[in-house]
């Protein structure tokens, strides 16, 4: 039997860890998407999500959709306001973004960035290398890919994300590119440096921010996730927020399935990443 309470290790996500690891080939099957779900909330492309009780508040992003039809699949059918992240060039980023959409869930853009491991980053990916106009055009072109998305957040970059260079060109971009009805593009710093000035640059444009708590699946093993689950509770109620981001592991998406009903029971409440933005802000003001 699993027991929730595991003994975490710890560490920092690997980058180059591929979103397809551990994860069958078999990409056929049919899912047809529920549209009386709760998307008339996320169809607001407003940040400020309704606040809920004062219970502690956790957040948790399904990182680089799109590569699995049947991953994506599985991890949409998942229950709770989870959050998800799409790669947008990836070949079944749009499909399973709409499948998203229509079921009222929040969705990010998971956009490539350098790593300095060397690692491929695929179509749209951003480099050193970049003027700032190739930037700014690759990051457009991006957010057109899925122009409903709330935020944004960088698949590994441990390199990009330490040159404060390109990131400010990364945020010039998301502020040009992103919805112009007031509500701009949310920005969160998966955080796989520890030199990392993306959230930084970001507060520098007032683009409302958040940097990731905990990386659930570090490990792709049923104890270590569960253990992983342990840490953002507990870091939830220290703080009263936490976030976390998982991947569309197998035996992620069995965990969660398993633990996610569990949260309200563990004196937690599961929200999308603009709620859990909202109380944080909240936060912020109220000890200023």
């Amino acid at each position: 039997m699993l027991l929730w309470f595991a003994f975490h290790p710890g560490g920092v996500l690997a980058e180059g860890m591929p979103a397809n690891s551990h994860q069958a080939n078999n990409e056929t099957g049919q899912f047809r998407a529920n549209p009386a779900g709760n998307n008339q909330q996320q169809e607001k492309n407003g940040h400020i999500s309704p606040l809920p009780n004062t219970t502690p508040l956790v957040g948790i992003i399904v990182d680089d959709l799109g590569h699995l039809r049947m991953a994506g699949l599985r991890a949409l059918r998942l229950p709770g306001d989870l959050s998800f992240s799409f790669l947008p060039n990836a070949p079944y980023a749009r499909e399973l973004a709409e499948v998203a959409r229509e079921l009222g869930k929040e969705i990010l853009l998971h956009i490539p960035m350098e790593s300095r491991g060397g690692h491929n980053l695929g179509p749209g990916g951003l480099t050193k290398e970049m003027t700032r106009a190739e930037l700014t055009e690759s990051v457009c072109a991006s957010i057109k890919t899925i122009p409903y998305a709330r935020g944004l957040s960088n698949h590994m970059g441990s390199l990009l994300t330490s040159r404060k260079r390109p990131m400010r060109w990364l945020m010039e971009a998301m502020l040009a590119c992103g919805p112009k009805n007031g509500n701009g593009l949310y920005f969160v710093d998966t955080q796989t440096t520890g030199a990392t000035v993306a959230a930084a640059t970001a507060r520098e444009y007032k683009i409302p921010t958040l940097e990731r708590d905990i990386f659930l699946d570090h490990k792709p093993d049923p104890d270590a996730i569960l253990a992983g689950f342990r840490q953002l509770v507990q870091k939830a109620k220290k703080r009263g927020t936490a976030l976390g981001i998982a991947h569309p592991y197998p035996e992620t998406l069995t965990i969660l399935k398993r633990v996610l009903p569990q949260l309200e029971d563990r004196g937690v409440t599961l929200v999308p990443v603009s709620t859990l933005l909202a109380k944080r802000t909240q936060g912020r003001k109220q000890s200023d």
